[in-house]
């Protein structure tokens, strides 16, 4: 028979940084001066469960440095802003969830579980989280920022 194959939707190739994060090209995205930080998934998802309760320890620890989106089980009901979001980076997450979106510039689907960690990946997962908010904010808190001083210079 002749017929084509059908075409896989294309993602678009981006560069990646730390905590497998893909830089985007857009400017950093801010409300009251502050980054945006974005989270999507839902509980019936293990993988979101687990990325969950890091992504909410770690926004805990920049209580006035960002604006924390947390769409943990609203992927139905989400605020006008928030579905912007999700809509704008549709062609990178193509509809999986847990998708995150820090500032608009740095994007992950996907959970940052490691099994060859011995704690799944969960140090490695917050201090990753960690270092790609401080290198939003500048450093800031600085005693936050300070102990992963490290990895904030790895990201680009």
């Amino acid at each position: 028979s002749n017929e084509q194959p059908t075409a896989q939707p294309t993602r678009p190739i981006l560069e990646s940084t730390i905590g497998r994060f893909s830089l985007t090209k857009d400017e950093v995205c801010r409300e009251d001066g502050k980054p945006s930080i974005y989270y999507f998934g839902y509980s019936g998802c293990p993988h979101c469960k687990w990325n969950h309760l890091i992504i909410q320890a770690v926004a805990k620890k920049f209580p006035t440095q960002i604006v924390f989106h947390d769409n943990m089980d609203k992927l139905d009901k989400l605020a006008a802003g928030d579905g912007e979001i999700l809509n704008k980076y549709q062609e990178i997450h193509g509809g999986s969830v847990p998708f995150l979106a820090f500032g608009c510039k740095y994007v992950r689907v996907g959970s940052g579980e490691n099994p060859q960690e011995s704690d799944g990946g969960k140090t490695e997962e917050d201090k990753n989280l960690t270092a790609i908010i401080c290198k939003l904010t500048n450093s800031q808190p600085g005693k936050i920022c300070s102990s992963v001083k490290d990895l904030i210079e790895q990201v680009k």
